[in-house]
């Protein structure tokens, strides 16, 4: 009998002959112990194998966790705070305040809309609101409000839902007494819906952290803000090459690796009974 075979008997055994840094399956004898044997599964698995598999799956891990902080770091310090990325789970506000000049009808006309929060890989120039709700203070300075619906252009006011028009926008924000001030509002009416369209379909300015102030027809003050969370698109590199990594270090670690190294023959499964080892390495 070879003297790197454990001989199962009563009353005697033989070690086997391991080599060094090797862990192999063991079998059982008479005496119900446990004895290492490397001629009963043929194979012996090496210890470092292991400890490879381990630190392989540990430094993906914190690769790959301070890849992408590393990342996000350096899209921070090289774009504005107020900046957002490319692509995110953003969501629109925007607060629109109309008042006329001093030389003039007095009016205020406020419009409040918001978009509903959404993943995009490419974050919109404008965002697109489709509600939105206006208040306004006519010359009567009685404070009215309305529920706007921008994508049929409608309104809903004390129950009543009706097209709006640059007609009622005149009639909501003046009372004129004259010729002259029925022009003017016609014109600003107008204007003001105008404004309306636009903001629909996503044409009012882009968002940002300082206000908007134009000051023709009459003064109008925009806060139009983006907010959310953003995944900077360098965090999408680090990825690729975190992925292009792994598999290059895997193929070099485990790609000489022949099959039957890190298998258990079919007809010993039986034989023996559950071993972590082999349903790791199976």
């Amino acid at each position: 009998m070879s003297a790197r075979e454990s001989v199962v008997g009563v009353g005697h055994e033989k070690d086997a002959d391991i080599r060094p840094g090797c862990v192999a399956f063991p079998v059982t004898c008479n005496s119900g112990r446990w004895r290492p044997s490397t001629s009963a599964l043929g194979v012996q698995v090496p210890v470092t194998k292991l400890k490879k598999i381990s630190l392989f799956v540990l430094g993906g891990f914190a690769y790959f966790v301070l890849g992408t902080l590393a990342a996000t770091l350096l899209w921070g310090f090289s774009h504005h705070r107020y900046e957002h990325p490319i692509s995110g789970h953003y969501f629109g506000s925007i607060r629109v305040w109309f008042t006329a000049q001093e030389d003039g009808p007095w009016f205020s006309f406020g419009l409040e809309a918001e978009t509903k929060p959404r993943w995009y890989w490419i974050r919109p120039r404008s965002f697109p609101y489709p509600s939105a709700l206006v208040k306004w203070s006519p010359s009567s300075l009685e404070d009215e409000s309305a529920q706007l619906d921008l994508v049929s252009m409608k309104y809903t006011k004390g129950g009543v839902t009706a097209p709006l028009t640059p007609d009622v926008l005149e009639v909501w924000l003046m009372n004129p007494r004259d010729a002259e001030e029925a022009a003017r509002g016609k014109r600003w009416a107008e204007e003001i819906h105008l404004w309306l369209v636009q903001i629909s379909r996503g044409e009012a300015p882009p968002p940002r952290h300082h206000t908007y102030r134009f000051e023709r027809p009459f003064h109008i003050r925009v806060s139009h803000f983006c907010s959310g969370w953003g995944f900077p698109g360098m965090i999408y590199i680090s990825w690729i090459v975190w992925l292009l990594f792994m598999v290059f270090r895997f193929w070099r670690m485990f790609g000489g690796t022949k099959p039957q190294d890190l298998s258990v023959s079919s007809h010993l499964a039986y034989d023996l009974p559950p071993n972590p080892a082999i349903l790791l390495l199976g």
